[in-house]
């Protein structure tokens, strides 16, 4: 995972992830 990307684009990744099947976790 990227580190030092704005919370907008940690929100959409993590979205995205999630929609294939993925799971993130945003400290």
């Amino acid at each position: 995972v990227k580190e030092g990307i704005s919370k907008a684009d940690a929100e959409a990744l993590k979205k995205a992830l999630e929609d294939v099947g993925g799971k993130v976790s945003i400290k």
